[in-house]
């Protein structure tokens, strides 16, 4: 009679340390999300107000770089539809950056995201003074890595957690 006992509180116990630590881990998660997500946001307005007010490149001769190694790139189209600057760096003729480019025009947001090559993206879509489009895109795997390395580490301390939670 007083296993069972034993045994009912030590699974009740089980059960509450384990729904606690799954709200701990979800909320700890949900929250680093959003704070990257709120910095990504917010790069990208500093990005667009820069550009606003410094102006932007004209598009000239580009070194053919591969622009998916840079943290962020931006490119200005006309009323037309025609490129008319982008980041200084950038060779808008590169397929990777064409496919990138139409993939969020296509797109009816003015925010969102977007895969490319197994490299994650942010972008932003803002109608300037003049009318003209300006797409800006920034690389986000480091922050995507760094949130499933959380992940995996929540998990296994949370595992631990249970494990010893059980065998207390």
């Amino acid at each position: 009679m007083f296993n069972k006992l034993r045994i009912k509180l030590t699974l009740t116990n089980v059960i509450v340390v384990s729904i606690i630590f799954f709200i701990f881990v979800f909320s700890v998660f949900l929250s680093m999300g959003k704070i990257i997500n709120n910095q990504n946001d917010a790069f990208i307005s500093l990005i667009s107000s820069n550009i606003e007010v410094n102006g932007y490149h004209e598009i000239s001769e580009q070194k053919d770089v591969d622009e998916l190694q840079y943290r962020y790139f931006y490119v200005i189209f006309d009323t037309k539809g025609k490129v008319i600057a982008s980041s200084s760096n950038l060779n808008i003729k590169n397929r990777n950056i064409i496919k990138i480019i139409s993939i969020a025009k296509k797109s009816s947001q003015t925010k969102g995201s977007l895969e490319w090559n197994d490299i994650p993206y942010n972008y932003e879509k803002t109608i300037l003074d003049n009318k003209e489009t300006s797409f800006i895109f920034i690389n986000t795997k480091s922050e995507t890595e760094m949130l499933n390395n959380l992940k995996i580490v929540l998990v296994l301390t949370s595992l631990t957690g249970l494990i010893f939670a059980f065998l207390g």
